[in-house]
């Protein structure tokens, strides 16, 4: 996460070219670049970014405006002369690095690649008056940047759904924020394993309820007996459950006096070279 502090003034380059930039140093510090493809927005893209990252041997992709084309735009139809064209209608400019097109949709659309071009193309359904399901043609470049697309947006239409609020003008919004983004990445990675078996809402409140109970120092609630049960997916997760001196209580298996118990769990358990009692509570068997 590199967040943006004002205007640097002995930085190089635009600030989009640097973003991409950090963001390929990570990746390439972490894992291999070819192993990636890259799409952003037309913020981030121009011809120099795109030439540059193809002599690291990252590929790339992007919406391109026409003032960052390096002289394409020239040859290049004009989006006037574009928008009396049918729907699908495109057109392309290489000079063997990067490829660029231009094709006609809604409007036009103008992407940019250095390891892309137009071909082959593809054929979509749109609707356009009065046929509601017409075919139209669809650049290679366009429908692979249709699939890398969207990422971003997503991510941040998971983050409002739930975002946790604070009123402040100092820095905790971004503390938030932080805590926010790893939590709707764990439900991706959560989704991914083991299916949709839980929503995001779900995952969410089981999070909260094995957070209120770890690592708490009292053994009781204000009634004084035992706390619920932790989440069966921390009782049984097999990790840093520990033997640990309790004061006297009765055990959660066997229901006879003990001195010893879970640190974890918070639950007391004979652990005794002759009883099972702990193996047995933090067993689904």
């Amino acid at each position: 996460m590199d967040i943006y502090c004002g205007k640097d003034l002995t930085a190089v380059g635009a600030l989009g070219e640097r973003v991409v930039t950090k963001m390929v140093d990570v990746v390439e510090r972490n894992s291999s670049l070819n192993a990636h493809h890259i799409c952003f927005d037309n913020f981030f893209t121009s011809y120099h970014l795109l030439s540059a990252l193809r002599d690291k041997g990252v590929c790339a992709a992007g919406a391109i405006r026409e003032n960052r084309t390096a002289g394409a735009h020239t040859v290049l139809m004009t989006s006037k002369d574009m928008k009396e064209k049918e729907r699908g209608y495109y057109n392309f400019a290489c000079d063997g690095r990067i490829c660029i097109v231009k094709w006609m949709e809604n409007s036009t659309v103008c992407i940019a690649s250095n390891c892309l071009s137009h071909e082959s193309t593809h054929v979509v359904r749109r609707y356009v008056k009065p046929n509601p399901n017409q075919s139209v043609v669809q650049p290679h470049i366009i429908h692979q940047c249709n699939i890398g697309m969207g990422g971003v947006d997503v991510m941040d239409r998971l983050l409002s759904s739930y975002r946790p609020m604070l009123r402040s003008k100092k820095w905790w919004p971004l503390f938030l924020n932080a805590i926010n983004l790893s939590v709707v990445a764990a439900w991706k990675v959560y989704h991914n394993l083991h299916g949709a078996d839980m929503d995001h809402l779900s995952f969410r409140r089981d999070i909260v309820m094995c957070l209120m109970k770890i690592d708490s120092p009292e053994a009781t609630n204000a009634s004084g007996s035992h706390r619920v049960d932790l989440p069966n997916n921390v009782r049984f997760d097999g990790v840093d459950h520990t033997s640990s001196a309790f004061t006297e209580g009765r055990c959660r298996v066997c229901k006879k006096n003990t001195k010893k118990g879970c640190l974890k769990c918070d639950a007391r358990l004979h652990s005794d070279c002759e009883t099972k009692c702990f193996e047995d509570y933090h067993s689904r068997t």
